[in-house]
C-alpha cells in the first residue's frame, strides 16, 4: 500500500531538529528570481518540456530549478563536487517535487542526462546519478525517511548521549516512528517468498540495519531506542508526559495490527487536497514549534562539530 508523499510536511513540523535536512530542500527550491544563469537554464528546459501538451508552465520553474541545483551551468565549478548527501538530498527533493507536481519522470532523467553529458564534455566524471526509485524500491517514500536516519548517525547520537530537553525528546520520536517504518517494510516487502521479487528494496533495508545497529551499540544509546528485532520499552522519561513509547507498528504513527497479525501500513495522511503540499522541497513556512530556535541552534552546533571533526 502507498502512501501520500504529503505527509512529509508534516514530518517537518513534527520533527524540528531535522530543520537542517528540510532547509537543504527548502534551498534546492528557491526561485530562480535574477538567476544570471536563467536563460541557459530556459534554453536547455525548452528541450525537455512540450508546450503542445500544456506542460511548459507548469513544470518549467520545476526544470529550471534541476538544472540550476545539479550545477554543471554554474561559474561556480564547486557546485559539481558532489558528496553522497548532496546527491541524495537533491534526489529527495526531486522526487517530492514530481509527485507533488505530477512532473513526468522524463523531465527529471532529460536533467540528469543533460548533467551526465555536459560534464562528460569537460572530461570530468559525473558524481551524481538519477534514483529511479518508483522503479527500484516500494513506497520510496518510507525509503526516503530511513536514509534521512541511517545517513545522519553520528548527529542523532550526539543528541542522544547529551541532555533531555525539546530536541532530546523529538529526536527518540523520531527514531521510534522511524524504526517503526523499518518493521512495517521489513515485513510487508522481506519476509519468506517477498525477498526474492523485492530484492532492492530488502538490500536498503539491510543497508539500514547495519546503521542503526551502529547506534544502537552505544550503551548510553541503547536504553532510549528500539531494538530492531523485538519488542522494547523506550526511556522517554522527561519527555513531554514521562511515558514511554514502544518501538512497534503500535505506536501513534502506526495503526495497531489486526487479530490475523496482517501488516497494515503506517498511518499515513492521505488527502490529496491540493492545497495541503507536502513535500519538503517547497518552500513553506515550518508550523510554530515551542523552542524551535533553540533546536536549530543546538542543530547547527552539532552538525557544526561534526564537520570539524572530519
Amino acid at each position: 500500500m502507498s502512501h501520500s508523499i504529503k505527509d512529509i510536511e508534516k514530518w517537518k513540523k513534527e520533527y524540528p531538529l531535522l530543520n537542517f535536512i528540510w532547509k537543504t530542500y527548502d534551498d534546492f527550491d528557491n526561485d530562480i528570481g535574477n538567476d544570471q544563469n536563467k536563460n541557459n537554464y530556459s534554453t536547455v528546459c525548452g528541450y525537455f518540456i512540450n508546450p503542445w501538451k500544456g506542460e511548459k508552465e507548469k513544470h518549467e520553474n520545476f526544470c529550471m530549478k534541476l538544472i540550476r541545483n545539479l550545477g554543471h551551468y554554474s561559474d561556480n565549478k564547486d557546485s559539481l563536487l558532489y558528496k553522497n548527501d548532496r546527491c541524495m538530498n537533491l534526489n529527495n527533493w526531486a522526487y517530492n517535487s514530481m509527485k507533488k507536481y505530477s512532473i513526468p519522470e522524463k523531465t527529471l532523467t532529460s536533467c540528469f542526462d543533460d548533467y551526465k553529458f555536459i560534464v562528460g564534455s569537460r572530461r570530468q566524471t559525473p558524481k551524481c546519478f538519477y534514483y529511479e526509485y518508483d522503479k527500484t524500491y516500494a513506497e520510496p517514500r518510507n525509503i526516503i525517511m530511513l536514509n534521512i536516519l541511517a545517513s545522519n548517525i553520528d548527529i542523532f547520537k550526539q543528541i542522544l548521549e547529551g541532555e533531555i530537553d525539546s530536541v532530546h525528546c523529538s529526536c527518540q520520536k523520531f527514531i521510534v516512528d522511524v524504526v517503526n517504518i523499518y518493521k512495517y517494510m521489513k515485513k510487508t516487502y522481506c519476509s519468506n517468498d517477498t525477498v526474492k521479487i523485492n530484492q532492492n528494496t530488502c538490500q536498503q533495508l539491510a543497508s539500514f540495519e547495519v546503521s542503526y545497529k551502529f547506534l544502537y551499540n552505544y550503551e548510553a544509546v541503547r536504553a532510549k531506542i528500539p531494538f530492531l528485532e523485538y519488542e522494547k520499552d523506550v526511556n522517554l522519561l522527561g519527555c513531554e508526559s514521562g511515558e514511554s513509547l514502544r518501538g512497534t507498528e503500535s505506536s501513534e504513527t502506526y495503526p495497531k495490527k489486526t487479530p490475523a497479525e496482517t501488516p497494515l501500513a503506517p498511518k499515513l495522511n492521505e488527502n490529496n487536497d491540493s492545497n495541503n503540499p507536502m513535500s519538503p522541497t517547497v518552500s513553506t513556512a515550518l508550523g510554530t514549534v515551542a523552542g524551535a530556535s533553540s533546536l536549530l541552534a543546538l542543530l547547527y552546533k552539532v552538525n557544526a562539530n561534526i564537520h570539524l571533526n572530519v
